[in-house]
C-alpha cells in the first residue's frame, strides 16, 4: 500500500489528519509526460459524513525550470487548496464524486510504476490521482526566477541579476530609438520605390 493510500477506517467521527510528502514520479502514471516537480506535499484533514469523506487541504511543491528573463534556474511553487468528496461506487476504493468512472477506471487500470495496488480486503481511499491531476494542472505558464528579475544585457549577454556588464546603456537606448525597422530597406533600394514615394 503506498503513502497515499488510506484506510477508511482510520477516518473516525473526529476525522483524520493527513500529511506526507513523496518523490512525484512514484504516483505518475506511465505513458504520460514527465513534468518537472521533484517532489510534492499533501495536508489537510479527512471528516466523514454518512457514507461519504470529505478531504480538504492543499497540495504545494515547485516547478523547475529556466527563467525566460535571464536564463537561470527558476523554482516556481505552487500551493493549491482542495476539496475531494468520496463515496464508495464499487470495488473496494473508494471514489471521487466529481470524476466519471472512466476517468478512475484509466488511473487505476495504468498504475505509477512504483504504486503498489490498494489492499483488496479494506476499503480505502486513494489520493494519487488527484494529487497528479492538481500537479499538472498548477504548471506555470513561464518561468520567472523571480519579481525582481533584472534579465540580461541585450548587447553582451551579461546576466544583470549578477554583475553590471558596463555597457554604455545610453548609447543602447539611442540605437534602438534610430531603429526604423523595415522602413531602412527602402533606403536600401530605391529604386524599388513606387512613384507615389518618389514624389
Amino acid at each position: 500500500m503506498n503513502n497515499l493510500t488510506i484506510p477508511i477506517s482510520c477516518i473516525g467521527g473526529d476525522g483524520y489528519e493527513f500529511e506526507e510528502c513523496i518523490p512525484l514520479e512514484s504516483i505518475q502514471p506511465p505513458d504520460t509526460p514527465a513534468v518537472t516537480v521533484g517532489s510534492v506535499c499533501i495536508s489537510g484533514r479527512f471528516t466523514k459524513f454518512r457514507e461519504s469523506y470529505t478531504f480538504r487541504g492543499r497540495v504545494t511543491g515547485a516547478y523547475h525550470g529556466t527563467c525566460c528573463q535571464c536564463l537561470a534556474s527558476a523554482d516556481v511553487p505552487f500551493c493549491v487548496q482542495v476539496r475531494w468528496i468520496f463515496e464508495k461506487i464499487s470495488g473496494n476504493v473508494l471514489k471521487e464524486i466529481s470524476r466519471s468512472q472512466e476517468e478512475t477506471d484509466f488511473f487505476y487500470s495504468h498504475p505509477a510504476k512504483n504504486a503498489s495496488a490498494p489492499a483488496a480486503q479494506e476499503d480505502v481511499i486513494c489520493l494519487a490521482p488527484y494529487v497528479w491531476e492538481e500537479v499538472v494542472f498548477a504548471e506555470p505558464y513561464t518561468y520567472v526566477c523571480g519579481p525582481d528579475c533584472k534579465g540580461v544585457c541585450g548587447r553582451c549577454g551579461t546576466n544583470l541579476n549578477h554583475n553590471d556588464c558596463g555597457c554604455d546603456k545610453e548609447k543602447e537606448s539611442q540605437h534602438l530609438n534610430d531603429n526604423q525597422g523595415l522602413s531602412a530597406l527602402a533606403k536600401m533600394f530605391p529604386e524599388l520605390q513606387s512613384d507615389k514615394n518618389k514624389e
